[in-house]
């Protein structure tokens, strides 16, 4: 089986397509033995993810993610996966978990908003039941994953002036119901999350007039909660984005809209003691030789960063209409790599997310 897995890998076979062959191949693709084998040999060949916004729709595609990055450019062509109805400026990406993207819907009929699990890999998407509040303020989810029991969980909050709730619902259990658990401290999520060793990161104001914020962290498996609060002021002024780093949390220093400027150097903070909570390490990264030799200054969108600790930037969309979609590779040893993107020209205008780290994952998705 691991040939036969190893095969598909390097062919670039598409599972959804090969569960279609028969109903032999449909029971092989879907027996635990098999998920999990190629599950466990993703994670080590992880792949890009590109998720393009248009005014109707979402377009995922994904490619491998250059393992040895160099100061020389390269060319890469992703291959597509799936597109399905998003509406913009009533939906949006709540978080990318391994293989999974975690969306938000607005139905413009029933004024209703929807939690959706996508995965890619399989071309599969599942509608989650709708949150049962009385709140009226909108309800923010996000997607987590206990390696250890190997499940997913979705975490979804909502609160008043007067109230707070949290709700949990695991995937793949056949009970399609929402569980309230208990948070002794009140706080207003403010930003995506990041899943790191089973343990959902998220930065939260503090109070209602977010003012302040501190870093939430909701253990996936024992579904409790801790908090860490930091003096730093690239989380007290929310300026920060989190993301895993060498199975760390860590948080990328950006500007008030999001960007950096290619010519600006870069902070990372790494959270070192997850358990005392009170120490950072900080992480300088120059200016590279090849973005100050660009023809022109422009703006960078944060990714991520790599499982080989590289950061991964792209221009930002506004830049994107007057030239082809670039991926930026940026280590410590100040050397960075530019990746340009074939075949994806129709959306390079458009809003485009990428998401590095990308894991296939082949279980069907169920309630």
């Amino acid at each position: 089986m691991k040939t036969q897995l190893q095969n598909v890998h390097n062919d670039h076979l598409s599972i959804a397509t090969c569960r279609c062959v028969s109903k032999t191949w449909a029971s092989i693709l879907g027996r635990p033995d098999f998920t999990e084998l190629f599950f466990s040999m993703a994670l080590v060949r992880p792949k890009l993810l590109f998720v393009c916004q248009t005014d109707s729709k979402l377009v995922i595609f994904s490619s491998p993610q250059p393992q040895n990055p160099n100061e020389n450019s390269s060319l890469v062509s992703p291959s597509y996966h799936m597109s399905f109805s998003f509406n913009f400026g009533t939906s949006k990406i709540c978080n990318h978990v391994n293989g999974l993207l975690c969306l938000k819907h607005l139905r413009n009929r029933k004024k209703s908003t929807v939690l959706e699990i996508c995965n890619p890999s399989t071309g599969q998407s599942l509608t989650l039941p709708k949150v049962n509040t009385s709140s009226v303020k909108p309800v923010r989810s996000y997607l987590g994953y206990d390696p250890v029991e190997k499940q997913y969980k979705v975490l979804s909050m909502s609160w008043s002036y007067v109230f707070e709730e949290h709700q949990v619902l695991t995937l793949g259990t056949g009970e399609p119901t929402w569980r309230r658990i208990e948070c002794y401290r009140p706080h207003w999520s403010l930003h995506k999350a990041v899943c790191v060793n089973g343990i959902l990161y998220y930065i939260a104001a503090v109070n209602s007039f977010l003012t302040d914020s501190m870093v939430v962290c909701f253990d996936v498996r024992s579904e409790k909660f801790r908090f860490i609060q930091v003096a730093e002021t690239f989380i007290r002024e929310c300026f920060g984005t989190l993301v895993n780093y060498n199975r760390k949390l860590a948080t990328l220093v950006l500007g008030k809209f999001g960007f950096v400027r290619a010519r600006e150097i870069l902070e990372l903070w790494v959270l070192e003691d997850a358990d005392k909570h009170n120490y950072w390490s900080k992480h300088t990264y120059l200016s590279p030789a090849l973005w100050r030799n660009m023809e022109d200054e422009f703006d960078l969108r944060f990714c991520g960063v790599t499982q080989a600790n590289e950061v991964v930037m792209s221009r930002s969309e506004r830049q994107q209409a007057r030239s082809v979609l670039y991926v930026f590779y940026y280590i410590e040893r100040k050397t960075a790599r530019r990746v340009q993107i074939q075949g994806m020209e129709t959306y390079v205008s458009k809003v485009i997310y990428i998401f590095p780290n990308h894991v296939e994952e082949v279980k069907l998705l169920q309630i």
